[in-house]
């Protein structure tokens, strides 16, 4: 019973991840949404990408690519995850940012380890 209801709410983060995508077309970034995905925190804190970052479905390597955040460019941002580990440029990160349409390694904001969001704005 426990398992069916951690697949179905895991069903439902994907569903609101994939649902609340909103690309401008040509551009090559994502319009975050004004919607808060379910179990979310209300407050949103601005996080700037120093690198263009891809944006996953899921916190990890089998997160489906749903769009490009712009380097340098600020972004409003709900709390942060553990997720997969990520290494990059010889540094590692496990700390996902999440984003009304999914999932961004904090290894690509500024703002130390989680991104620019504090520690406690752990979802």
């Amino acid at each position: 019973m426990m398992i069916k209801h951690a697949v179905g709410r895991g069903l439902a983060g994907l569903v609101a991840a994939v649902g609340l995508l909103s690309v401008t077309s040509g551009v090559g970034h994502a319009e975050q949404a004004d919607v808060v995905r379910p179990g979310v925190a209300a407050t949103s804190y601005d996080v700037v990408p120093y690198k263009d970052a891809d944006v996953l479905s899921l916190p990890g390597k089998r997160g489906v690519h749903v769009a490009t955040l712009s380097a340098g460019r600020p972004y409003p941002a709900w709390c942060w995850v553990v997720g997969d580990v990520v290494f990059d440029h010889g540094s590692s990160s496990d700390i996902w940012i999440v984003f009304a349409n999914g999932y961004v390694s904090a290894l690509y904001f500024e703002g130390g380890e989680y991104g620019g969001l504090p520690p406690e704005a752990r979802c």
